[in-house]
């Protein structure tokens, strides 16, 4: 498939798109997201076992390509601690294990990831544990970190002061939670021998100075960083006033691009690193409970069949639940069908039309159109083309 071109180009009418605030129709309940194609941050309480004093806490980052996790642990009290494990319930020996020597704090990085350390990481089966020379001395388990959120960041030459002609391109995923501050920034890329990367503090088009140092992170095409962040530059993030910057080897081998725009939170899904989609419903009566929402997006591009000569298009789908069991879910589908032609087509699908009216909206932060979906009175809505949302040009 012909994948759409980098803008190179000052985007001024993007810079205004992303600083749009985006007001949801009220609604009963909101549906919350989860991602299982990004970064994911986890995290888990230690507490003492058989009497130790221990107390503390591990956070630990899954990459978007699920190729490794990259933890950090501190502690408080007991003793100094020999080796951190982790272990899923219903074996017998831990799945991974690292030396450790004192009282921390501990960075170590999982690689290459263990597919089961992915699978009984949602259903709470994955804890991790702080041995000493004497034995277990404390043990925590890990739940998705609240309050994060993620940022879909584009990095190429076109955001470089001024302008720069690499034709490199780096797609990278920055997780900033709160409570602690945590910065998490996992990319792909094709810059050839990198030489640093870091984070700036400044606005799009002006150069600023380095906040965070991430060259220890460099690989050869996947850097991940996972480390605890100053307030005082999460709080620039959250401005949009910060941009990350790689530099390769000789004259002009420079990418940049701004911590800002395609934002994922537990209420918002990113698609296709440009467009936000929000999902929420309410009852059509007062005979279905009001509930906290919950959810999971299937966010996975793949291939799909959306004409009937051969042609194929990427696809991107959520699943939105707008009751706390889940009952009633939404799958919200959305095509890039540009390179065949189709423009962007969207479709919706309830499991329960008449206990549930559902609205879906969609933003393009590239060309400032918005489009929307409903569903009510029993009605199924059919996959139609979005009427708002432009396709960029095509090579």
């Amino acid at each position: 498939m012909t994948e759409p071109r980098a803008p190179r180009v000052r985007r001024a009418r993007l810079l205004a798109a992303l600083m749009l605030a985006f007001v949801l129709t009220p609604s009963a309940a909101h549906a919350i997201i989860k991602q299982s194609n990004v970064s994911i941050p986890a995290r888990a309480t230690w507490t003492g076992v058989d009497g130790s004093a221990a107390t503390g806490r591990c956070m630990l980052l899954f990459t978007f390509l699920r190729t490794k996790a990259l933890g950090h642990c501190t502690i408080e009290g007991g003793a100094p601690l020999t080796s951190i494990q982790l272990w899923v319930d219903g074996f017998d020996t831990p799945v991974f294990a690292t030396p450790v020597s004192g009282s921390g704090p501990f960075t170590f990085t999982v690689e290459p990831l263990p597919t089961v350390v992915v699978r009984a990481f949602p259903s709470g089966a994955l804890r991790v544990e702080g041995h000493t020379s004497a034995g277990l001395e404390t043990s925590g388990t890990f739940r998705e970190a609240t309050a994060a959120v993620l940022f879909t960041v584009p990095v190429h030459g076109g955001e470089t002061v001024p302008p720069g002609s690499s034709t490199a391109f780096a797609f990278c995923i920055v997780t900033v939670i709160g409570a602690p501050s945590f910065l998490g920034v996992d990319c792909a890329h094709d810059l050839p021998d990198p030489q640093s990367f870091a984070l700036h503090s400044g606005p799009a088009f002006e150069t600023g100075d380095v906040s965070v140092d991430l060259s220890a992170a460099l690989s050869s095409t996947h850097p991940a960083a996972w480390q605890p962040l100053d307030d005082l530059v999460r709080l620039t993030m959250a401005v949009d006033g910060t941009y990350l910057r790689m530099v390769g080897a000789g004259e002009g081998a420079v990418i940049r691009g701004q911590v800002n725009g395609c934002r994922t939170s537990n209420s918002t899904a990113c698609m296709f690193g440009r467009f936000t989609v929000r999902a929420s419903g309410e009852p059509t009566d007062q005979s279905v409970p009001n509930l906290p929402a919950s959810g999971e997006i299937l966010a996975a591009s793949f291939n799909n069949l959306i004409v009937t000569t051969d042609e194929f298009a990427r696809t991107q789908t959520a699943l939105f639940s707008v009751t706390a069991n889940r009952d009633y879910s939404l799958l919200v589908e959305m095509v890039d069908g540009c390179s065949t032609g189709q423009g962007f087509i969207l479709n919706a699908v309830a499991t329960d039309f008449e206990a549930f009216q559902h609205f879906v909206f969609f933003t393009d932060l590239i060309f400032q159109r918005q489009d929307a979906l409903t569903t009510a009175g029993g009605r199924r809505l059919e996959r139609r083309r979005a009427y708002g949302l432009a396709c960029p040009p095509q090579r």
